[in-house]
């Protein structure tokens, strides 16, 4: 049994190499194993390690309610004892099983959302039973018990799909005779646990809005003119000669220019989470503005970048530069000059919609376009 865990231990540390994040997946699966210390009339085995290795396997399945709590059950099934000698022993076989309610501390008020460390805690309700591991062995009083486990969890997030999970959980059962003695106190366990974490779902991305270009208003036709009526000379009669006219200096008459107005849309271009990349799909949106600026030069471009509110203020306020930087960098490689552009990066503090949603988050990870004269 021990050769068994320590191999999956040594598996489970070398998948945990692999780097990144969890963050809109919503459903976590969970594979653990762990030691079982016993705590009674018999003595306490909490971090004995000369005891015996009573291990389990585990397993466990959340659902995400909010940034600040998720709801789950855990399961276990392993062995469990305690020796002091020959006479005064224990040892059996034990399943568990238990609702919990977690409540995460990396929930954007104590640590952030973003943070790769995510402690929590929790608490629940749950049963475990006892069976003997031969029929003809009485070393452990079979039965079931009503247990309550509490606990912490330390979680280090690898990838948005991958993380690797310590949890040391206290369980209270509510017999004192698995052990063949009945004093005051009643049984009491340790778990010491170490697994992965799988996210399940997919990222929702905001599908893009088609584009949307009013056409210009083409000039009027010119009207056809009416042929001019043939000139008839005629001879003046001699006039007397006039007298000279008073030389009248005016002031030129200045031109006034009107130039026509941009009439139109440009669409927002909008980022995954935590990235300032610019997806294919954005690609006809931006090609569009290199389109605009191309045929309407007496116009300037002012690129704003903005984030959702996951993750530490000023971290978001960075993020925003370098989506507004990227958009600007593609549009001067497109042939836009970069005196005509300029940029502001607002982070989480103007966005488009409410944060309460992902779909909103979505929406509010974006750059805006504004022409300017």
């Amino acid at each position: 049994m021990k050769r068994i865990f320590t191999i999956l231990m040594v598996a489970m540390l070398a998948i945990g190499t692999l780097s990144a994040q969890n963050a809109e997946r919503r459903i976590g699966f969970g594979l653990h194993f762990g030691k079982n210390e016993y705590s009674g009339d018999l003595g306490n085995g909490f971090f004995d390690w000369s005891q015996p290795f009573y291990g389990f396997l585990g397993a466990s399945l959340y659902a995400y309610l909010n940034p600040s709590f998720d709801i789950g059950i855990s399961t276990t099934w392993g062995d469990y004892g305690y020796y002091v000698d020959a006479q005064n022993n224990m040892f059996g076989r034990k399943t568990d099983a238990s609702f919990r309610l977690v409540y995460k501390l990396n929930n954007g008020y104590i640590l952030s959302e973003t943070s790769r460390f995510a402690p929590s805690i929790f608490a629940g309700v749950g049963g475990a039973t006892y069976r003997n591991p031969e029929e003809r062995d009485r070393r452990i009083n079979h039965g079931v018990d009503v247990i309550l486990p509490a606990g912490f969890n330390l979680k280090y997030i690898f990838t948005d799909w991958l993380a690797l999970r310590y949890q040391l959980t206290g369980n209270l059962t509510f017999q004192d005779k698995r052990d063949y003695i009945v004093e005051e106190m009643n049984d009491f366990y340790w778990q010491h646990s170490l697994g992965l974490v799988f996210s399940i779902g997919r990222k929702e991305a905001a599908a893009a809005a088609p584009v949307a270009i009013a056409p210009a208003v083409p000039a009027p036709a010119p009207q056809p003119q009416p042929e001019p009526e043939p000139v008839v000379e005629v001879v003046p009669e001699p006039e007397p000669e006039p007298e000279p006219e008073r030389i009248v200096v005016e002031e030129p008459v200045k031109l006034e220019v009107v130039e026509r107005d941009y009439i139109g849309t440009i669409e927002n271009v909008l980022f995954a989470f935590d990235s300032y990349e610019i997806g294919q799909e954005n690609i006809s949106i931006l090609e569009n503005v290199v389109r605009v600026m191309r045929d309407y030069p007496q116009y300037k471009l002012e690129i704003t970048g903005h984030t959702d509110n996951i993750g530490a203020p000023a971290y978001n306020q960075e993020l925003s530069r370098k989506r507004a930087e990227a958009v600007m960098s593609y549009l001067t490689n497109k042939g836009v000059q970069a005196g005509r552009m300029s940029i502001l990066y607002k982070g989480e503090t103007n966005p488009e919609v409410s944060n309460d949603t992902s779909e909103n988050r979505a929406l509010n990870r974006r750059v805006v376009f504004r022409l300017v004269k």
